[in-house]
């Protein structure tokens, strides 16, 4: 593979070693076990990150659009407010929510000071520990279904998985968001002109499809097939396949109809085949539910009642505290309700209207490109984003994922045309 080589400043490999080892700990857990407190060393390099980019690009930062100055004062608010509120467990939470838009800023720096090969430097150094840290997370899900479950925010448990070099939800969930642009890429290389890429991208879909599909997150395979279909409607749509849009359109809602038609009488071989590739996981349980629910019409409430609880106490708190539970006196018998899985439902009832407008910042990046070239691309993201945004907690990982890597793809040429 012969890749075209920036020539780089001394300033360009700051910023690469700064953004790379912010993020190296994320990508390889090993790492996390070593430093214990991420915090601190992500607070330290976005420190750096800040100081070196306003001491040699002062307008950037003087100057800024107003998307840029509005991200500015939002990252400074959802920290400075836990800290006036005198609640460290909050600020903490924050300041790991804060860095999904100081991840944009990493990437939008780059691109407008006309920097992308910084970025796509950090993307190939970051290759072979995203290989690798997915083979390790398979051979230990093969073992144990329930391990990448186990990890949790902190506790020797979890450090100890960690040393194992073992993903958590967050990794599981960024390969999510990165597949159906993969399947995207991939379809696009040519495999004669350029072997090595595309050898890549089907070593690199094989395994992030593998460890998904065995990690036990019934939500990520949702999002996944989401991104899928939405990635497929792209393809169909191209000059070549335009023919037969209509055809396949049509046989695909006959399948579809005669297959839920047809459901009670497959639904034994279809649970035995969910049992064959899931075994006794909690995502083999829901598809299992799932389907008893489509043949049988038994009860739904298992996979169903948790999101309706957690909007009904958003929606509480929201209504009595518009500005946010966090300075309420009242505030102790709604934590118990919404701080648990869902990062926009919690966001909202913590920091109220200042929620809704950090919210705003982390979707517009998104949304503003479903108006370019790329829009079922971005939409293969958007979706599966809004499904985790709504169902668990957004992390850093997942934040680099997508305003870092995403961002860089979708603004890029495809890999055919690189």
């Amino acid at each position: 593979m012969r890749l075209k080589i920036a020539r780089l400043t001394v300033f360009d490999i700051l910023l690469i070693v700064i953004v790379f080892f912010a993020v190296l700990p994320l990508i390889y857990p090993k790492l996390i076990s070593m430093i214990g407190n991420y915090v601190i060393w992500y607070v330290l390099f976005a420190s750096a990150w800040v100081l070196i980019t306003f001491s040699t690009r002062p307008a950037y930062f003087l100057f800024p659009t107003k998307f840029r100055l509005v991200v500015f004062i939002v990252i400074a608010l959802i920290i400075l407010v836990p800290f006036l509120a005198q609640n460290i467990v909050l600020m903490r939470r924050f300041i790991s929510l804060s860095s999904i838009l100081m991840f944009f800023l990493f990437y939008d720096f780059n691109k407008s000071t006309s920097r992308q090969h910084i970025t796509k430097y950090i993307l190939l150094l970051i290759i072979p520990f995203v290989l690798l840290t997915s083979i390790e997370t398979l051979i230990a899900l093969e073992r144990n279904a329930f391990i990448s479950r186990a990890i949790k925010s902190s506790g020797e448990r979890t450090l100890d998985i960690l040393s194992q070099g073992i993903g958590g939800y967050d990794f599981i969930y960024s390969l999510v968001i990165v597949v159906p642009l993969l399947i995207s890429r991939t379809l696009e290389v040519g495999f004669i002109r350029k072997p090595f890429k595309g050898l890549l991208c089907i070593t690199l879909l094989t395994l992030m499809t593998a460890v998904i599909l065995k990690s036990n997150y019934f939500t990520a395979l949702v999002m996944m097939i989401v991104g899928v279909i939405i990635i497929a409607f792209k393809h169909v749509q191209t000059s070549k396949l335009k023919s037969i849009y209509i055809p396949l359109l049509f046989f695909s809602s006959v399948v579809g109809i005669t297959t839920f038609s047809g459901i009670t009488l497959w639904a034994p071989e279809i649970l035995g085949v969910i049992e064959t590739i899931f075994g006794s996981s909690l995502t083999g349980e829901r598809l299992t539910i799932l389907i008893e629910y489509l043949a049988y019409g038994n009860d739904l409430s298992a996979i169903t009642t948790r999101e309706g609880v957690l909007l009904q106490g958003v929606v509480n708190s929201f209504s009595y505290f518009p500005f946010g539970l966090i300075f309420s006196q009242e505030s102790d018998r709604f934590y118990q309700i919404i701080t648990h899985h869902s990062f926009i439902f919690d966001t909202l009832s913590i920091l109220g209207w200042l929620g809704g407008l950090f919210i705003y910042c982390i979707f517009l990046p998104l949304i503003s490109r479903l108006r370019r070239g790329q829009k079922f691309e971005a939409l293969s993201v958007l979706v599966p984003f809004i499904i985790v945004s709504i169902n668990n907690n957004l992390s850093y990982l997942i934040g680099f994922t997508t305003f870092f890597v995403v961002l860089y793809i979708l603004d890029t040429k495809t890999l055919n045309n690189e």
